[in-house]
C-alpha cells in the first residue's frame, strides 16, 4: 500500500509537467532558431547571387577587353593591308619610272622606290616579288646579285624555303613579247630638229609583253644613260633625249582570286571594308592622243672634227608613242606560311603573273606591337586590381579563366590567367567571406545555445524526475521506520507486547531510530557537500583500525539482514590523516548498499583494506548480481539507480553512492566500481 500510495498518483502529474516543459522548450528554440536560419539564408542567397554577378561581370569585362585588343589588332592589320594594297606594282623594282601624271617629262624619269629605303613600318622585314621564271627578287636589291642589305637577305631566305613552294608556284610565264624590246636601229647621221606633237588616234594599239618584269630592266637601263649623261657623255644624253617615254601609262584592272584559281575566301580581316577599285573608264576614241617626237633633218652643217657636238649625234627615227596598258591586281590577302606570315597579290599583263607581296616580323607583333596593343586597351579593371591578358599560341594548354582569339588572322589567342583572375576574385570576395563567416558563427552559436538549452532542459527534467523520485524515496525511508517506530510504541503504551517480547520490540524500535536517523544524516551531509559548508576535519589515524571497528559495530545488523561479515586482517597500520565521520559514512553507506542489493546466493559481506603505488584504499564486497558495466560510472550520480528487473522494488533514495563519492573527492581520491572474481559487486575507494 505505501508503494502504491508514493508511485500511484504522482506519476501522470509528472509527466503532464515534463510535456509543459517540452512544449515550452520546443516553442523557445523555434522563436529562436527560425528567424535565426531565415536570415542566414537570405543572407546567403543574396551574398551568392552577387558573386554570381560579380563573377559574371567580370566575365565580360574581360571578354570586352579582348575584343577591345582583337578590334585594335584587326583594324591596325587592316590599314596595314589597304595600304600595301594601294601600292602599284612598279613601286617592287629598285628602280621605277613615275607616271606621267605625276611626273610632267617627255622622255622616261627614274625615281629609287620608297620600298627600297629603310622602313617605317616595324611590322614589315621587307617586300618581294616572285617572276614569271621563279626568280624571287626584292626592291631593296637594285640588281640580281645585290643582296648585302638586311631585309633583302631575310627576304631571299624565307622566299627560298620549301615552305614557300606553294607560294611561289602561284605565278605564271607569259607568251607575248616584251614592250619594252630593243628599239629601233639609228638611221643615218646629221643635224636634225626634233618637236613633240599631239594627234589624235582612233585606235591605240594595246601594249605588248609583260611590264611587270620588264620594268626593273628598263628602269636600270634608263639611270645608266641618265648618269652617264650627267657624266658628261653626249651620246647617252642624246639617247635619254631622243627616245621619249618609252614606259606606258597603267591603268589598274581588278582580278578576282577565282580567276586564278585560288579561293575567294582569303584570310583578311573582315573588320575594315574592302577598298573598292573603281575601274577607269576609257575615254572615247575620238578623245584619246597619242605624243610622239618627229625628228625632221636640219641643213646640214659640217660635222667632221666636231663628234661632240650635239646636232653631229646620229639619232633615232623611230616613232615614239605614249601609250596605256591594263595591269590586273589582285587583292592584297593574308597568308601563313610555315612559321612566317606574309600579304600576297598577284599581278598579271599579257598573260604574266607575277607573286608580291610582304614578309611580316612576326617576331615584333608577338614582342612588342602586340603587347603595346593590351597594354593601351586590355586591361580588365576588377575591383581595386588590373588584370591584363597574356599572349599565347593557340596549340598551348595553359589554364586562362578567359581565352579569346588575338585576331582573325594571326595564330595567337589572348588569355586571362585563371590563376590571376581567381587571386583577385578572392581578394574581392574576402569582405563577403567575412560576412559569411561571422554570420556562420552567429548560426553556430544559436546551435550550440539550442543544443545546449536541450540538454539542460533534458538534464533539468532527468533532475525534476530524480528528485521527484528521491523525495518519493525518502518520504518512504521516512515513514517506514516512523512507521515502525509508532506501532511499536503504541503496542507498548497499550501493553499489547508480553514481557518475553519486549527486549525484541525495544531493538527493533532502536534499529529503525538508527535506520532514520543515517538517512537524515546522510540527507544533510549532501546538501552541506553541494553548498560546499562540509569541511573535512583531518586527523592521522590508522585506517585498518577505523575500518575493522566500524564494521564490528555493524556485525549485528549484518547478521541480522542474513549476511556473514568477513573483516580485513590484523595487521600493519595504514596511518595516514583523514576525516574519520567522512570515512564512516562511507563505510556504512556501502555496508548498507551491499545488504541491499548483494542478496545471492550466498549472502557474503567482506570488507578490506589496503595500501599500494596508488595509496591507501578500503573495499566493499558482496556475492549478489552486480552492477552491469554500462551503470557503474551512472549509478555514482545523485538519484540515480539501476532499474533491474530484481532489485526495482527494493527502497533507496539513490544518494548513498553518490555521497561515498563527493567525500571520497573531499579527500582527494576517488570510487571504482568492478566485478570481483566468483561475481558480484566491489566497490573500492581509493585516498591518494
Amino acid at each position: 500500500e505505501l508503494d502504491r500510495d508514493r508511485s500511484g498518483p504522482r506519476v501522470p502529474v509528472r509527466r503532464r509537467g515534463e510535456v509543459r516543459s517540452r512544449h515550452r522548450f520546443l516553442l523557445f528554440a523555434l522563436a529562436a532558431a527560425v528567424p535565426t536560419v531565415l536570415l542566414a539564408a537570405g543572407w546567403v542567397f543574396a551574398s551568392e547571387r552577387e558573386q554570381e554577378l560579380r563573377t559574371r561581370e567580370v566575365g565580360q569585362r574581360m571578354l570586352r577587353a579582348a575584343d577591345a585588343v582583337r578590334v585594335a589588332i584587326d583594324e591596325s592589320l587592316e590599314e596595314l593591308r589597304a595600304r600595301e594594297d594601294r601600292r602599284p606594282f612598279y613601286l617592287y623594282n629598285y628602280y621605277y619610272s613615275p607616271p606621267e601624271s605625276e611626273v610632267k617629262s617627255v622622255t622616261d624619269p627614274v625615281a629609287i622606290s620608297p620600298l627600297a629605303r629603310d622602313l617605317e613600318e616595324p611590322r614589315i622585314v621587307g617586300h618581294f616579288q616572285v617572276d614569271p621564271d621563279g626568280s624571287v627578287r626584292s626592291p631593296a636589291m637594285r640588281n640580281p646579285t645585290d643582296i648585302t642589305s638586311d631585309a633583302a637577305q631575310q627576304v631571299l631566305a624565307a622566299l627560298e624555303s620549301e615552305a614557300f613552294r606553294p607560294l611561289r608556284d602561284l605565278r605564271r610565264a607569259g607568251e607575248a613579247e616584251s614592250l619594252l624590246a630593243a628599239l629601233p636601229p639609228a638611221e643615218g647621221t646629221g643635224r636634225v630638229v626634233r618637236r613633240v606633237v599631239e594627234e589624235p588616234i582612233e585606235d591605240a594599239a594595246e601594249p605588248r609583253g609583260p611590264l611587270t618584269v620588264s620594268l626593273n630592266t628598263w628602269g636600270n637601263t634608263i639611270n645608266q644613260e641618265i648618269e652617264a649623261a650627267q657624266a658628261g657623255d653626249v651620246l647617252a644624253n642624246a639617247r635619254v633625249q631622243s627616245r621619249g617615254r618609252q614606259v606606258p601609262e597603267t591603268r589598274r584592272a581588278a582580278r578576282s582570286w577565282s580567276e586564278f584559281g585560288q579561293p575567294e575566301t582569303v584570310q583578311q580581316a573582315p573588320l575594315l571594308p574592302e577598298p573598292r577599285v573603281l575601274p577607269q573608264r576609257r575615254e572615247p576614241a575620238r578623245m584619246r592622243t597619242r605624243r610622239r617626237v618627229v625628228v625632221e633633218p636640219a641643213p646640214p652643217i659640217d660635222c667632221v672634227g666636231q663628234p661632240d657636238v650635239l646636232e653631229c649625234v646620229p639619232e633615232r627615227s623611230a616613232l615614239i608613242s605614249q601609250r596605256e596598258a591594263d595591269v590586273g591586281y589582285t587583292s592584297m590577302a593574308w597568308r601563313p606560311v610555315g612559321d612566317e606570315l606574309v600579304l600576297h597579290r598577284l599581278v598579271d599583263h599579257e598573260g604574266a603573273v607575277v607573286v608580291q607581296g610582304v614578309l611580316i616580323d612576326l617576331a615584333h607583333l608577338r614582342e612588342t606591337w602586340i603587347p603595346s596593343v593590351i597594354a593601351r586597351h586590355g586591361a580588365a579593371v576588377i575591383g581595386d586590381a588590373t588584370v591584363t591578358p597574356t599572349l599565347e599560341d593557340r596549340a598551348s594548354d595553359v589554364e586562362c579563366a578567359l581565352r579569346r582569339p588575338a585576331s582573325d588572322v594571326l595564330g595567337l589567342d589572348l588569355c586571362f590567367p585563371r590563376e590571376a583572375v581567381h587571386s583577385v576574385l578572392r581578394s574581392n570576395a574576402r569582405f563577403e567571406h567575412l560576412q559569411l563567416g561571422l554570420l556562420f558563427g552567429l548560426l553556430a552559436i544559436v546551435g550550440l545555445a539550442i543544443v545546449a538549452m536541450s540538454r539542460a532542459a533534458q538534464r533539468a527534467d532527468e533532475l525534476s524526475r530524480q528528485k521527484s523520485a528521491f523525495v518519493s524515496a525518502v518520504s518512504h525511508e521516512l515513514r517506514t521506520p516512523l512507521t515502525t517506530i509508532r506501532m511499536h510504541s503504541e503496542m507498548l503504551q497499550e501493553g499489547m507486547v508480553a514481557d518475553a517480547r519486549r527486549p525484541k520490540v525495544y531493538g527493533e524500535i532502536t534499529q529503525e531510530s538508527i535506520r532514520l536517523g543515517r538517512l537524515v544524516e546522510n540527507v544533510l551531509e549532501l546538501s552541506r557537500l553541494e553548498e560546499g559548508a562540509r569541511p573535512l576535519r583531518r586527523s592521522q589515524g590508522d585506517l585498518r583500525a577505523r575500518l575493522r571497528e566500524i564494521a564490528e559495530g555493524q556485525r549485528a545488523h549484518v547478521e541480522r539482514r542474513g549476511f556473514e561479515l568477513l573483516l580485513p586482517d590484523e595487521g600493519d597500520p595504514i596511518a595516514f590523516s583523514f576525516d574519520a565521520q567522512a570515512v564512516e559514512q562511507i563505510v556504512l553507506n556501502l555496508i548498507e548498499n551491499a545488504l541491499k542489493y548483494g542478496v545471492g546466493e550466498t549472502n557474503v559481506l567482506a570488507i578490506d583494506v589496503g595500501a599500494d603505488a596508488s595509496g591507501r584504499w578500503l573495499e566493499v564486497r558482496d556475492r549478489g548480481p552486480g552492477i552491469p558495466a554500462d551503470q557503474r560510472e551512472r549509478v555514482l550520480e545523485r538519484f540515480h539507480r539501476v532499474e533491474a528487473e530484481e532489485t526495482k522494488h527494493m527502497p533507496g533514495t539513490g544518494i548513498g553512492l553518490a555521497l561515498v563519492r563527493e567525500l571520497a573527492e573531499a579527500h582527494g581520491g576517488r570510487v571504482q566500481i568492478r566485478e570481483p572474481e566468483g561475481g558480484g559487486c566491489a566497490v573500492r575507494v581509493t585516498f591518494p
